[in-house]
């Protein structure tokens, strides 16, 4: 953050510097995959961890700026660990109803194209439409959200279809109820 020339947007933009945020969301799939830790994640002990997983959230935007650029982004995505398995693995409580709401479901499904791709159509709103920052804004959102959506249907679609033709391994099963939800949508 102090020793590079853009030491502070390096850190936000870069891969080394982000890619453990990937890489916890991939271990949690690991371990839901595995009976022995699936059974110690049981309601009662997500019930214990969230409050601690969303005051652990809460407290990494207290960050100085340096924390703010280095530690924020790990520890925020452990302390999203515990809320996103609940939220999966548990739709009916409270805390996941409103998650679990259709309209977040649709843009769950799309968030990683609008992820891909939403800073190159804000830059090309911000360049090319000239319009009160309300209209720059809703401009934006509509083009990413329309642009995630055809990505989302021409690319992912495909090749989620072509990967079900695949057989499976036999005895291998989803047991992620968001899994199935999200693949029958």
């Amino acid at each position: 953050v102090h020793t590079l020339p853009q030491g502070e947007e390096y850190c936000y933009m870069a891969t080394d510097c982000r890619l453990d945020s990937i890489l916890w969301g991939s271990l949690l799939a690991s371990l839901e995959h595995d009976e022995g830790w699936r059974s110690q994640l049981t309601l009662s002990r997500l019930k214990w961890l969230l409050p601690f997983a969303l005051g652990l959230l809460v407290y990494t935007f207290a960050f100085s700026q340096t924390g703010r650029m280095t530690f924020r982004f790990t520890l925020q995505s452990i302390a999203l660990l515990p809320v996103i398995y609940f939220v999966t693995h548990f739709p009916q409580s409270l805390l996941a109803r409103p998650l679990n709401h259709p309209v977040l479901v649709h843009l769950g499904t799309l968030s990683y194209a609008l992820y891909l791709i939403h800073g190159a159509i804000i830059q090309m709103v911000l360049k090319f439409v000239h319009a009160p920052t309300a209209v720059l804004w809703i401009t934006a959102a509509a083009t990413v959200y329309l642009a995630g959506l055809a990505i989302h249907l021409g690319i992912e679609q495909p090749f989620l279809r072509l990967r079900s033709r695949r057989t499976k391994p036999q005895g291998s099963q989803d047991r992620s109820p968001a899994l199935q939800v999200s693949r029958s949508s």
